[in-house]
């Protein structure tokens, strides 16, 4: 943990423990998978659940934008932003069906469709150190 400065503070609010575990990889230490291990993960507990608010979206997407640019080469960093904005389109599109049938469903249309654009308008911008807190 010390010998790779522990966590980057850089990351406020998603991705610290990928780019822990990446750094930890490129120093050569590797990472361990404990099998045996029992981790429990509340999905959504941290950003609202089912329905996140806009702001821990656009956390969200400026981690993975530090991420992406802290651990790929620059030019990757739109056409992975793009990928992403293409993928969630999809999700949107998708989940129309099951939106008619169920009000969590209508809540991922709209997340999504958040996502979808806030990686499109990431392609524009690079990450910044300032943009979690």
């Amino acid at each position: 943990f010390n010998a790779i400065a522990g966590f980057d503070t850089s990351f406020f609010f998603f991705g610290e423990e990928a780019d822990f575990c990446q750094r930890m990889w490129q120093s050569g230490k590797g990472v361990l998978f404990v099998p045996s291990s029992t981790i429990m993960h509340v999905r959504g507990a941290t950003y609202g659940g089912s329905t996140p608010t806009l702001r821990s979206l656009e956390m969200l997407v400026n981690s993975k934008k530090r991420f992406i640019s802290k651990h790929s080469p620059e030019s990757s960093l739109r056409f992975i932003m793009f990928l992403m904005g293409i993928y969630h389109g999809m999700m949107c599109i998708l989940s129309v069906p099951f939106a008619l049938l169920s009000k969590t469903h209508r809540s991922k249309i709209q997340m999504n469709a958040m996502l979808s654009g806030l990686y499109f308008l990431g392609m524009k911008s690079p990450a910044s150190s300032g943009d979690n807190e």
